[in-house]
């Protein structure tokens, strides 16, 4: 008697993983900025605005502009409009600079700028993705807009010689 086999089809799982992936960075980052504040009460007796101005403020700036990009990214996801992936992608950028900021404020101050250096290249990374799904956006929009216009075009001339030749010709 054979056994049967147990068949499993990756595609499916591969594109729900693939649709959620943006999500999954937003979901780290809820998580881990709370916890670093937290961190940061316990850990700081004088206030890290004193003893560390500019990451603390880089910090503050980059979670309010975090908040709203991850407000919108929700927003044009539920109404599906094209802000959805530069919205996921500024969220992600911000968020991850928030990060390091509150990170940089407990490491040696040596290590604060080869943490920064560090996350350079995700920022490089999502621009050009941001860049590529912009050029792709206009690419299609004005394929769409010459299209329509030489389609416009064609119908109103053969549409004029079509009427031309349907009205009699007077004999004279």
């Amino acid at each position: 008697m054979q056994q049967p086999r147990l068949i499993i089809e990756l595609n499916p799982i591969v594109q729900q993983t693939d649709s959620r992936s943006e999500n999954a960075w937003h979901v780290v980052f809820t998580f881990i900025i709370p916890l670093l504040v937290g961190i940061l009460q316990v850990h700081c007796h004088v206030s890290p605005f004193v003893t560390h101005p500019v990451n603390m403020w880089t910090f503050l700036f980059t979670v309010i502009i975090y908040c709203f990009a991850l407000a919108n990214y929700i927003k044009s996801r539920y109404y599906h409009t094209a802000y959805s992936k530069p919205s996921a992608m500024l969220a992600l950028i911000t968020g991850s600079l928030a990060s390091i900021s509150v990170i940089s404020i407990f490491v040696p101050h040596k290590l604060e700028l080869p943490l920064f250096i560090v996350w350079i290249p995700l920022p490089i990374y999502v621009a050009r993705n941001l860049i590529m799904h912009s050029s792709q956006c206009l690419y299609q929009g004005f394929k769409n807009v010459i299209s329509s216009a030489y389609s416009n075009t064609l119908t109103r001339f053969m549409g004029s010689r079509t009427t031309m030749d349907q009205q009699p010709r007077s004999q004279v």
